[in-house]
């Protein structure tokens, strides 16, 4: 008797045990990636951050610098520096609103006291002058970047134009080659020589206030925003000032005059 209940002891201990076993395999292939000592992940919850708190994160202040090449209705060659300062998500906005090929109104800017002379078909400032005319423009780069530049919002524009007469051309001159060079062209005509001659004048002004206004601009902090275009047009033998007389070849009209306004 006692060895039969031992042994009936023996499988009903076998059969609660295979179908505990059973039992737990059952559960784990109902959940395959379950694990049997999982682990706590913790995440960040960026549903609850708020919009403008997104937007901090992800805008920054840039220095951008575009550049434009056209030819105006009048065909005067025309370059413009388009300086911004400020958030990069408003950048864009920037760019559409502005139009490159406006009219240009001198009436409505200040005119810089100083101006650059040229003599016969010269268009570069000599070499041992050049420092000198660095100088001369320093003071309205101060006016307009340096007391605005640590967290004012300001919005300016600096006009370059370049002149010339009437005098004859002389093909064979070294400053011609160079001219043609610069254009990328073998011959000009008269006009378009003229146009192109008071426009490399007005570059040569325009490449020393570039320099300086880009100088600046890598002095701001992060609270300034600045939009400046720098315009630098020639102007063919139109009149520097409509209200004096000129003669047709006469060396005040070789010239490059600055003018500025603030918005």
């Amino acid at each position: 008797m006692r060895m039969k209940f031992f042994y009936q002891f023996i499988i009903l201990a076998s059969i609660l045990f295979f179908v505990s076993c059973l039992s737990r395999r059952t559960n784990l292939s109902t959940y395959p990636n379950a694990n049997p000592n999982p682990t706590t992940n913790t995440t960040l919850d960026t549903e609850n951050i708020s919009s403008e708190n997104q937007e901090e994160i992800t805008d920054s202040v840039i220095e951008y610098v575009k550049s434009f090449k056209i030819i105006t209705g009048q065909n005067y060659h025309r370059s413009v520096q388009l300086y911004y300062y400020g958030l990069k998500s408003q950048l864009q906005e920037t760019l559409v609103k502005y139009d490159p090929k406006k009219g240009v109104n001198i009436l409505l800017y200040k005119k810089f006291p100083k101006a650059t002379f040229y003599a016969g078909d010269t268009y570069k400032i000599p070499e041992e002058k050049r420092e000198q005319a660095v100088s001369v423009f320093a003071p309205l780069l101060d006016s307009l970047v340096k007391k605005n530049r640590n967290g004012s919002i300001f919005r300016a524009e600096i006009v370059v134009f370049g002149y010339t007469d009437e005098e004859t051309i002389d093909t064979n001159t070294e400053n011609y080659q160079q001219l043609l060079l610069s254009a990328q062209q073998k011959s000009m005509t008269e006009n378009e020589y003229i146009n192109y001659l008071s426009y490399l004048r007005a570059m040569e002004v325009g490449d020393i206030i570039n320099e300086q206004l880009a100088a600046e601009f890598a002095q701001f902090n992060q609270n300034a925003k600045a939009i400046i275009n720098v315009i630098v047009e020639g102007r063919g033998i139109e009149y520097p000032d409509p209200t004096r007389d000129y003669k047709s070849v006469d060396d005040k009209r070789k010239i490059t005059k600055v003018y500025w306004k603030v918005y």
